[in-house]
């Protein structure tokens, strides 16, 4: 009479699961980041404002992976009386969203009658 061995099942202890589980979830959580900031800088010049990209370059981070581009410097130019040359709260604050969302440019603003390039 022939035994035959019994199947072994993989074997694996709470603390390997544990670490598989908290492995998968960082990575998955830098991956939805990463295509939200993506996502974020491509809604970006959808502003009341002339916005001028130049220079591209590699893009920040490893978001260069999932297919973004970067920019070396951008233009900004909001609609107004040039002989104004302060800027509004609002103002500073798209100036500020766009320098946090492009951190490789050099942001600029340029008057309203000034030819961007």
């Amino acid at each position: 009479m022939t035994v035959t061995p019994r199947r072994r099942w993989f074997a694996y202890s709470l603390r390997t699961l544990f670490a598989a589980v908290t492995l998968f979830t960082l990575s998955s959580g830098w991956i939805l980041h990463s295509l939200r900031w993506i996502q974020e800088r491509e809604e970006g010049p959808r502003q009341p404002y002339t916005i001028t990209f130049t220079d591209q370059r590699l893009a920040p981070g490893v978001i260069w992976l999932f297919g973004a581009v970067g920019y070396g410097r951008i233009f900004l130019n909001f609609p107004g009386d040039p002989q104004e040359n302060q800027l509004t709260k609002e103002q500073r604050a798209i100036v500020a969203q766009v320098k946090r969302t492009y951190p490789e440019a050099t942001v600029t603003v340029v008057p309203p009658f000034m030819e961007l390039p």
